[in-house]
């Protein structure tokens, strides 16, 4: 819904602001992925790939809290969100004890 003429509604805005939000973590992601060493990848999966699921995991889990009635605090969220990020994260990438 247009009102004046001149602004764009709700509607319009938040899917681009979902993609942006979206392909900046999943760009941060793959960032962090291609310094990794090249041994610190166990299985033969695309950094593209990997990157694209995680990001898409964080943004939607993010997405059903807010809009389910968020019956836990953002703190809390992000904690479980990164417990299952990190835990299937570990499964893909060789995390060295030296960092």
């Amino acid at each position: 819904m247009v009102h004046n003429g001149c602004k764009p509604s709700d509607r319009q805005i938040e899917p681009r602001f979902e993609t942006t939000v979206q392909q900046e973590l999943h760009h941060i992601l793959l960032d962090w992925l291609k310094k990794l060493p090249p041994t610190a990848i166990k299985r033969r999966v695309p950094l593209e790939t990997i990157a694209s699921t995680i990001s898409w995991a964080i943004f939607g889990a993010g997405v059903q809290w807010d809009s389910g009635g968020r019956t836990c605090s953002p703190q809390e969220m992000t904690d479980q969100i990164m417990t299952v990020i990190s835990d299937g994260l570990f499964q893909i990438v060789r995390v060295s004890a030296q960092g």
